[in-house]
């Protein structure tokens, strides 16, 4: 009997450790769903000096299936104002031990900046980007394995003009698509609902999971940049110091990016300071009339259609107008201090 009993003792301890680490440790993922574990026991012993075994019956025991998910994310992602394709991921693991499918599902939240063009996909590849069949709506169902993981995207544009530190939340839910299972408490049982075998299935801790995540404008994107530099000064001495009488020559620098579509009404203005004249005198020479050219244009200063300029007072206006497409503006204006 000694043999007998030690088998026994033996198979009482694996039970008891594949219980307490499923009850404990949430390790559902183990051993799959319709898994028919098979089982018998052998008695040996010793008559009339024969050795004689016995070999009991088997027993079946058909591992059911444990609907269990888990989601998690980043919960920040920085982005600029104005950012074109930024995203959200998020990971989606099938924490059971059965092939399940689960209702992906996002929600934006409140109190934020409302992102525009929300894309949800999942990236089956890893490679970041949309590919043929990747794309989901809004309550769309992806299938895991048992212990298989999953990237699911929100894709967005990030509003130009937000201030930094502006935020955008969202949450990402996966729920099991078994019948009854999401809105089910732990440890009910599904009769008639399990897979890959396995007839029931039993509710896990999480059939339904959630994780929240947030844009966070870290930088502001500026469309429209602008620089302006004294590139000459010329006294009434033929020298380049700053006197009355010397006229100097300013250089404004316009660079646009359009990248995030088309820039309207473009308008670049220049108070001239008091201690500077604008003076367009025909009776002075050439050079030390007030003038403005744009990118090497002369301008008149009416304000008309002739083109893109006018002069009032002190004040330069240039109206560079609707900007399609990236590129630099030269805006130079002559005045004489006084």
């Amino acid at each position: 009997m000694k043999n007998l009993v030690k088998t026994a003792v033996i198979s009482a301890a694996l039970f008891g450790v594949a219980v307490n680490a499923s009850a404990s440790g949430n390790n559902y993922n183990g051993t799959e769903a319709g898994k028919d574990i098979v089982n018998k026991a052998v008695a040996s012993y010793t008559l009339s000096g024969n050795d004689n075994s016995v070999t009991s019956n088997e027993v079946t025991v058909t591992v059911q299936e444990v609907i269990d998910v888990a989601v998690s994310s980043d919960p920040t992602t920085t982005v600029d104002a104005g950012g074109i394709g930024e995203q959200l991921e998020y990971t989606v693991t099938n924490t059971g031990n059965g092939t399940e499918n689960f209702k992906i599902t996002y929600t934006a939240g409140s109190g934020g900046f409302t992102p525009t063009n929300i894309v949800l996909f999942v990236d089956k590849d890893n490679d970041g980007n949309i590919g043929v069949g990747e794309e989901l709506t809004n309550g769309d169902t992806i299938e895991l394995q048992k212990g298989e993981s999953a990237k699911v995207i929100i894709r967005a544009n990030i509003p130009a003009g937000q201030a930094a530190g502006s935020e955008s939340p969202f949450s990402l839910t996966a729920a099991s698509d078994t019948q009854g299972a999401a809105d089910a408490d732990r440890g009910d049982i599904l009769t008639g609902k399990g897979t890959g075998g396995a007839s029931d299935a039993i509710v896990g801790d999480s059939p339904k999971a959630t994780a929240s995540a947030k844009f966070v404008v870290g930088s502001v994107f500026n469309a429209v940049s602008i620089s302006k530099s004294l590139t000459k000064s010329l006294d009434p001495f033929g020298n380049d110091t700053n006197i009355p009488g010397t006229v100097v020559t300013y250089t404004i620098t316009v660079t646009t990016d359009t990248t995030n579509g088309t820039i309207e009404n473009l308008v670049i203005t220049d108070e001239l300071p008091a201690e500077l004249t604008y003076d367009t005198n025909p009776n002075l020479p050439a050079d030390e009339r007030g003038s403005v050219t744009l990118n090497d244009v002369g301008q008149t200063e009416a304000d008309d259609a002739t083109d893109n300029t006018k002069v009032v007072g002190n004040t330069v206006t240039v109206d560079l107008g609707d900007v399609a497409t990236g590129r630099t503006d030269r805006i130079v204006i002559t005045a004489t201090i006084k």
